[in-house]
């Protein structure tokens, strides 16, 4: 802890430093945005809005979400020296940071099933995070937010399907497909494209929460098949698998 105070010069940062709660040693999650992004269903965009920092768990910086804790964070943060003095001389930069912005940089975050990670405006959010769990600042403007609703449902039917495959099916991922749109909602509806056995070896796509009925359905008498005779099945599909 003493070479990061050496790093720390700000009253209230040297404050949060020593007495900011266990929270503050977790680390900065990052931001699953992308690699959940197949499993998107709605996508809604909110401007100007309040959040509760205290759901921030991590951004999509990757210089601040490799294990680097909330408290490290006031001291290697490449700007928090000047945002904590800003802190100090103008705070309602923080309590409206688009009427009282000192630079161009917007302000918006990710929120996935209810979690906030940092999409621009780090510093600020972890100025944010510190107030509010400190000084129970728990309502806090910022330029934007992107709401995000990833479906575990979609999650558990991608699973099942993999699990009614024959050997060497497979499929080519999951793609979205926008149902509706307005001004800020997107929805989607998730598909797959399958590669199946049979005479006609044409990519089948269907809707994932059809998929794994449909392939079972399928491949129904195919496994009676290969469980009872495998010779015949590699007969039959063995140049198939070799080719997929």
């Amino acid at each position: 802890m003493k070479n990061i105070k050496q790093l720390v010069s700000a009253p209230t940062g040297l404050r949060w430093l020593e007495e900011a709660g266990r929270w503050a040693d977790e680390e900065i999650r990052a931001c699953p945005r992308y690699d959940e992004r197949d499993f998107v269903v709605w996508e809604i965009k909110m401007k100007n809005c309040v959040i509760d920092p205290r759901k921030i768990v991590g951004t999509s910086h990757g210089a601040y979400n490799q294990g680097m804790t909330w408290r490290e964070f006031l001291a290697y943060g490449k700007r928090m020296k000047k945002k904590l003095d800003m802190l100090e001389t103008k705070p309602e930069y923080y309590d409206d940071p688009k009427a009282h912005a000192t630079d161009t940089e917007p302000w918006s975050l990710v929120e996935i099933n209810g979690e906030l990670f940092t999409d621009t405006g780090n510093h600020r959010s972890v100025v944010a995070k510190f107030r509010a769990h400190e000084e129970g600042r728990i309502e806090q403007r910022v330029w934007s937010v992107d709401r995000l609703i990833i479906s575990e449902t979609a999650k558990l039917q991608y699973e099942e399907l993999q699990s009614e495959y024959l050997p060497c099916e497979c499929d080519r991922g999951l793609e979205r497909e926008m149902i509706y749109l307005s001004d800020s909602t997107k929805r989607y509806r998730i598909f797959v494209n399958c590669i199946l056995h049979g005479m006609n070896c044409r990519v089948h796509r269907l809707p994932l929460d059809e998929a794994a009925e449909y392939v079972r359905k399928r491949n129904r008498s195919s496994r009676v098949a290969l469980k009872i005779a495998p010779q015949l099945w590699n007969r039959m599909f063995g140049v198939h698998c070799r080719r997929v």
